[in-house]
C-alpha cells in the first residue's frame, strides 16, 4: 500500500486523540461514581454538559461506561498506526477487522449523535472530539 505511511499517521494521531478524549471521560466518571458532588471540568451549562451524557442510559449502552470501548478502540488504533507508520505491513485480516471496527463506530457515533441533539439535549465537548475523530476515519 502506497500510502500506509501516511494513513499510519492518520491512524496514530486520530487514536492519540480518541483514548485522550475517552481517557479523561473515563477519569470524570470514575470521580463522579466516587463523590456525587463531582462536576466534570466539562460541566460549562445545561447544553454543554459532559455529566448528563455520561450519566445517561446512553452513556452506559452496553452495561458499562462507553469510554471503556474508546479507550480500547482508539489505542489499538494509536497502536495499528504506529506499526504503519514504521513501514510494517498488516495481513487482511487486520484491515478486515479495522474496517469492521471504524464501521461499528461510525454507526455508534451517529447514534450517539441523534441521542445527544434530540433525546439529551446536551452536548458533551469530549464526545464531540471522539466524533470527530470517528469521522474521518471511517
Amino acid at each position: 500500500m502506497p500510502n500506509s505511511r501516511r494513513l499510519g499517521l492518520l491512524l496514530l494521531i486520530c487514536g492519540f486523540l480518541g483514548t485522550l478524549a475517552s481517557a479523561v471521560l473515563m477519569y470524570d466518571r470514575v470521580r463522579t461514581l466516587a463523590d456525587p458532588a463531582f462536576a466534570p471540568g466539562c460541566d460549562i451549562n445545561s447544553v454543554l454538559s459532559c455529566g448528563d451524557v455520561m450519566d445517561s442510559w446512553q452513556g452506559n449502552l452496553l452495561g458499562f461506561p462507553n469510554m471503556l470501548l474508546g479507550v480500547a478502540g482508539f489505542a489499538a488504533l494509536a497502536a495499528l498506526g504506529l506499526v504503519l507508520g514504521a513501514g510494517g505491513v498488516l495481513p487482511r485480516s487486520v484491515w478486515l477487522l479495522l474496517q469492521a471496527g471504524v464501521t461499528a463506530a461510525f454507526g455508534f457515533v451517529l447514534w450517539l449523535i441523534t441521542q445527544c441533539l434530540y433525546v439529551l439535549g446536551a452536548l458533551c465537548p469530549w464526545c464531540m472530539l471522539i466524533w470527530a475523530v470517528v469521522i474521518p476515519l471511517f
